[in-house]
């Protein structure tokens, strides 16, 4: 809420309708300052990880390494053991051979490729590293 004191309004009405070089807006109400902001951004971070969320998921400004670890985490924490509970329950309900699956190679792709490489600079036949990495 902005608000305008007499002299302003005296001095916009003579110069035309303009405001004035010197108006100055007011702001009413409770100035909360950075401790609620950080109250609300602790809460938010405390909301999440109780759903078995990383909180760096939601954070701007986070790096491509810790989005991909927050994703991984994401998927162990939240989603498989969803994935479980409701292959679970369509198995008893619906048919005992439905399973749910999901695409474990898009997660960790880039710590599996690493440790293919690792693997074959050590030696290890390729045909070995994939599998030691699932991917064989």
């Amino acid at each position: 809420l902005v608000v305008l004191n007499a002299r302003d309004a005296a001095e916009r009405g003579a110069s035309g309708g303009r405001f004035p070089s010197a108006f100055r807006h007011s702001r009413l109400g409770l100035a909360f300052g950075t401790a609620l902001n950080e109250a609300a951004r602790d809460a938010f971070d405390r909301f999440v990880a109780a759903a078995g969320l990383p909180p760096a998921l939601f954070r701007a400004g986070s790096d491509g390494t810790s989005l991909r670890e927050s994703m991984r985490q994401a998927r162990l924490r939240a989603v498989e053991p969803m994935r479980l509970r409701l292959q679970d329950e369509l198995q008893r309900r619906l048919n005992p051979t439905i399973a749910l699956k999901l695409d474990p190679y898009a997660l960790d792709m880039q710590a599996r490729a690493t440790a293919i490489h690792k693997l074959a600079s050590a030696g290890v036949p390729l045909d070995e590293a994939l599998q030691a990495v699932g991917l064989g």
